[in-house]
């Protein structure tokens, strides 16, 4: 993971939890939504490197 994505997904954590504290349904989906479609395309891409 390079540092840029590492600092992108530590951000998305912390909305993450705040969507959830505030308990605002909608910004959680969205936000958990981009959070995996982005891991995908992280895990996909770590993937194309190592074939």
């Amino acid at each position: 993971m390079t540092p840029s994505r590492w600092a992108q997904a530590v951000a998305e954590h912390e909305d993450i939890i705040t969507h959830l504290s505030a308990r605002d349904g909608a910004k959680l989906a969205a936000t958990l939504r981009a959070h995996l479609e982005n891991k995908l395309r992280a895990v996909s891409q770590q993937f194309e490197r190592s074939a």
